[in-house]
C-alpha cells in the first residue's frame, strides 16, 4: 500500500513529502499488522507505561522513488504486534507533539507527554481524546495551530 501511494504522490507533492502510518487490526487476537513512512510511532497505553509501534518505520512518501528505496534498502515494510488487553492505541500527527507553550515557545506538548497520556488513560477514547485537546489548547493557548493536528484512540478489549 505505502509503495503504491509513494508512486502516487512522488509526481504530485513539488518537493514536499507526507508522512503515513497503515495498520490493519485484528480484534479476534488483538494483533496489527502496520507500516510506517516516517510518521510518529504509534503509542501503546498501558496502566503505568507506554510503548511505541517502533518497528517497520522508513522515509516519508514521496521522498525517493520506489526503484531508490528498493536500491538503498529502505523499501517500506510490515511488522506485526500483539497489543495487550485493557491498553489503548493512540495515532497522533507531529502537529499534536510540537505544539509549542503559549507563554514559553522553546517547550513544546511532548514534554512530559508520556506522563499526561498514563494520567488520562482511565478515560474511555472519545473523553481521553477530548481531554488531550482540551489540555493541548490550553498549553498552547488558542486553537490556532501552525501544523495539522490529528489524534486517533482505539481501546484495546
Amino acid at each position: 500500500m505505502l509503495l503504491h501511494l509513494n508512486q502516487v504522490l512522488g509526481s504530485q507533492t513539488e518537493e514536499m513529502f507526507i508522512t503515513a502510518f497503515y495498520g490493519i487490526y485484528n480484534a479476534r487476537d488483538r494483533s496489527i499488522i502496520y507500516s510506517n513512512a516516517g510518521h510518529h510511532p504509534p503509542a501503546v497505553i498501558l496502566k503505568n507505561s507506554i510503548t511505541m509501534l517502533q518497528k517497520s518505520r522508513s522515509v516519508p512518501l514521496a521522498i525517493m522513488k520506489n526503484i531508490e528505496l528498493v536500491e538503498e534498502g529502505k523499501v517500506y515494510t510490515n511488522s506485526r504486534a500483539f497489543l495487550p488487553a485493557k491498553s489503548k492505541l493512540l495515532l497522533y500527527t507531529d502537529g499534536l507533539v510540537e505544539a509549542k507553550n503559549a507563554f514559553q515557545r522553546e517547550i513544546d506538548f511532548s514534554e512530559n507527554f508520556n506522563e499526561r497520556l498514563i494520567l488520562l488513560n482511565r478515560l474511555d477514547c472519545k473523553n481521553f481524546t477530548d481531554k488531550l485537546y482540551s489540555d493541548l489548547v490550553k498549553f498552547h493557548g488558542s486553537e490556532s495551530f501552525s501544523d495539522d493536528i490529528c489524534v486517533i484512540c482505539m481501546d484495546i478489549l
